[in-house]
């Protein structure tokens, strides 16, 4: 499927995806104001915007018409920031306008930093609603999150398991692009879940009390994603584990993998004017 790329944007979101190695497969491009861009857009003895947002933004739109280049011919652009520091959240809105420009439908996925990085947190918060609004889809992940999910993690550890996390909700997101995937995500804003466990109806349960931004499912839609080994009793189980907890009928689609202890939701986000 080669009318889908991936845009990551900014230092964080890049140590996200290179910490993930392996488990992106899919057309990918960095962003960046420093070497570990794809397209070298400042000299290389500079490394980053050090937090600037307008640096970033200025160099992005001096850069426009590379940046182009990457949406010729494709028909959806993933854009993926850990908003809050520099570049990434200076140089997504632009990088999202040029997709737009391009005729790319746009998703984004925004990543929030932790309760203790607030300066960082509150930039991304300010900047977020803009993101939303230029979106096709959009999907928020706060990564303060994790610390409930997992609450003996160590600071040194989340990055592996944020990485893990967004890859493999990134690598389905994409997959399913192939087919319906903008009629079944049929809100603009949703947050995921991801979970395991042997006893997958405990993962679902695990999942639904944890999604990456603080919502109230039963307000909106559920779509989950389980093993390709599912059969219709497993799907079943599921089924009324997720009806149980949220009220709703979950729309449940077939992974490609066959890891049965593995359940990823998508939750629709209803009080986008939160962000």
């Amino acid at each position: 499927m080669d009318d889908v790329v991936l845009v990551v944007c900014g230092g964080g979101a890049s140590s996200v995806i290179e910490n993930a190695e392996g488990r992106i497969d899919m057309p990918t491009f960095f962003i960046n104001s420093s070497s570990r861009s794809s397209i070298q857009m400042v000299p290389s003895d500079i490394e980053g915007c050090f937090g600037d947002q307008f640096l970033a933004s200025t160099i992005a739109v001096e850069n426009i018409d590379r940046i182009r280049e990457i949406f010729a011919g494709k028909r959806v652009a993933i854009v993926f920031s850990v908003l809050g520091g520099g570049t990434g959240t200076g140089m997504m809105p632009v990088v999202m306008g040029c997709a737009k420009e391009c005729g790319c439908k746009v998703v984004s996925v925004s990543g929030i930093p932790m309760m203790f990085e607030y300066t960082r947190r509150e930039k991304a918060m300010d900047v977020l609603p803009e993101i939303i609004s230029m979106s096709d889809r959009s999907f928020i992940l706060d990564v303060e999150t994790l610390n409930i999910l997992y609450p003996s993690i160590k600071i040194r550890n989340v990055l592996e398991v944020y990485s893990r996390t967004v890859a493999f909700a990134l690598q389905n997101m994409y997959r399913t692009m192939e087919g319906p995937f903008f009629s079944m995500f049929s809100q603009k804003v949703y947050t995921f879940a991801y979970a395991t466990d042997m006893d997958p109806v405990v993962a679902v349960s695990k999942a639904m009390e944890n999604p990456m931004v603080e919502t109230d499912p039963s307000a909106g839609k559920l779509i989950l994603y389980v093993s390709s080994s599912f059969g219709t009793a497993e799907k079943e189980s599921l089924t009324d584990a997720v009806v149980s907890m949220s009220g709703i009928l979950p729309e449940i689609v077939k992974r490609e993998d066959r890891e049965d202890t593995r359940v990823l939701l998508f939750l629709s986000v209803r009080d986008v004017d939160h962000f």
